[in-house]
């Protein structure tokens, strides 16, 4: 290719910033451009030749050629139709003006970039029909379904306004997909999985930060054509539309790349009544395993369960009422308790639900109890041990290598700190002297200065205290046990909401 491309006649091609651009090649693809009839028969015959030399040949069926003749006194284009090119003996198909065709995976017509709303409409409504999981669904559109449409919204012609209206096709597809109800933050849906989103990229601020990266480099380039490029109108117009675009999105600019626009979801998400629960997701990847890593493991019903407790999307009659409260609209808890129905409220605190979170807190302690005997632990489960301040039961007090440890598992409202829940927890075990040696002498250790206390700490929305994850991994539990923790939380969150509304 190189052999062809220096045989062409260099006085043939485009002026481009005071840069003759003869031809744009990439691997075995190559277009041609000039100036004249005279001139592009030049180049053909010219690839067609030394193209014969290698043993190499141009594709006939694969070929056609764009002739446009401008009229500026109408200021208009006029396409040619007829016969006007040969590569030897055979004649070139001629593209007419609504003929669509594709180069390098931007597809074209005569009047420039092809629109893809259409094709990205036809792509979601083939994976809604398609027999799939709703996180099967989810991971297509994140991995393959947007990044397939990226390369045409970077080098193509696109405005704000059709960006916003994807946007808004794509959240209206996932609701659907996920049973969410239309006052589902925005930010849930564009922000990272380890901020606690569902990590669907957003147009309006991934494509702008693409053209930036990718058209801001050529200024410095060490080609004097791709420099020339950069100075043209067409791409500092671009460019100056894009980092308008991330300064009025991020706030901050678009020096911090894709840094910046993941920062902007995640304060969306926080800032959102719905989202402000999971600020501290982003601390502990293994809250938001099961949201891509291990949702295989995840059937699609839980799946879609999981998401509304993660979210607080369930129909609390607090949340049915957003918007539409007036005089006379019943609040209060449908068990008669004297507090307004909460979806915490339904799953934390209602009497109806107090054997639920029984079986959820007991369903946790095992798995750690579990984790600890294969690590080497000695675990006892509930020790009664009776103080001057009372009967205390720690859920787990363990012993290994002479050091002993009480942990404590709570399931808790993300309204609080989950990281001061934590310290709270540990210091009701950890500074009553009485239990620590009472527990030292359980355990057969040598004194009390052995033992330490901590706690499992994690809210109904399946978000870990960081610090009371850093301690159970010390303690020796592993990333995986730990990562499975969330869902089964999440489990008998909306195992306590069905049981909520089943009873009366």
């Amino acid at each position: 290719m190189d052999i062809i491309l220096s045989s062409l006649p260099r006085e043939v091609g485009y002026r481009l910033e005071n840069e003759q651009v003869s031809a744009l090649a990439y691997a075995d693809d190559l277009v041609l451009l000039a100036g004249s009839v005279v001139g592009m028969q030049s180049s053909i015959d010219s690839v067609v030749e030394s193209g014969r030399t290698m043993g190499l040949y141009v594709s006939h069926a694969k070929s056609s050629v764009l002739s446009m003749v401008p009229d500026g006194k109408r200021k208009k284009l006029h396409y040619l139709g007829g016969r006007t090119f040969r590569f030897g003996r055979r004649w070139v198909r001629q593209v007419d003006c609504v003929e669509r065709w594709r180069y390098l995976g931007v597809d074209f017509q005569a009047s420039g970039c092809v629109t893809l709303e259409h094709d990205i409409r036809r792509a979601l409504n083939n994976i809604s029909r398609a027999p799939l999981k709703p996180q099967q669904r989810l991971e297509i559109v994140r991995v393959h379904l947007i990044p397939r449409f990226l390369h045409g919204f970077v080098l193509g012609t696109i405005t704000d306004d059709r960006l916003r209206m994807l946007d808004v096709q794509i959240r209206s597809v996932v609701r659907q997909w996920l049973r969410l109800p239309k006052d589902v933050p925005t930010g849930y849906f564009h922000a990272a999985t380890k901020d606690g989103g569902l990590a669907v990229p957003s147009l309006r601020t991934c494509v702008p930060d693409l053209i930036v990266k990718r058209f801001g480099r050529m200024a410095s380039s060490g080609w004097s054509v791709a420099r020339a490029a950069a100075r043209s109108d067409k791409i500092r117009r671009k460019l100056q539309w894009a980092n308008k675009r991330l300064q009025k999105l991020t706030r901050e600019g678009p020096t911090a790349g894709e840094r910046t626009t993941a920062m902007y979801w995640r304060e969306a998400l926080y800032a959102s009544n719905d989202g402000s629960e999971l600020r501290e997701s982003w601390n502990t990847t293994a809250s938001t395993k099961w949201m891509r890593e291990r949702s295989a493991e995840i059937s699609g019903r839980d799946y879609v369960q999981f998401v509304h407790c993660h979210i607080n999307a369930l129909p609390s009659r607090v949340r049915n009422s957003r918007g539409r409260r007036c005089e006379g609209l019943e609040l209060n808890c449908r068990a008669g308790c004297a507090v307004r129905e909460t979806t915490a409220h339904c799953i934390q605190q209602c009497h109806r639900t107090h054997g639920g979170r029984i079986l959820r807190h007991d369903k946790v302690a095992e798995v750690v109890s579990s984790g600890m005997a294969e690590v080497g632990w000695t675990v006892v489960r509930e020790p009664r041990i009776k103080t001057a301040l009372g009967l205390r039961k720690p859920d787990i007090i363990a012993a290994r290598d002479g050091v002993g440890v009480i942990v404590d598992v709570q399931v808790v409202s993300g309204r609080q700190s989950l990281d001061g829940l934590h310290r709270e927890k540990r210091n009701k075990y950890g500074s009553h002297v009485e239990l620590v040696e009472r527990t030292a002498s359980l355990l057969g250790l040598s004194g009390p200065g052995c033992v330490t206390a901590t706690s499992c700490t994690i809210s109904w929305r399946g978000v870990w205290s960081p610090a009371s994850y850093r301690s159970l991994r010390h303690v020796g539990l592993a990333k995986t046990l730990l990562g499975a923790i969330p869902p089964l939380v999440l489990r008998g969150s909306h195992t306590n909401w069905t049981r909520f509304n089943h009873m009366t």
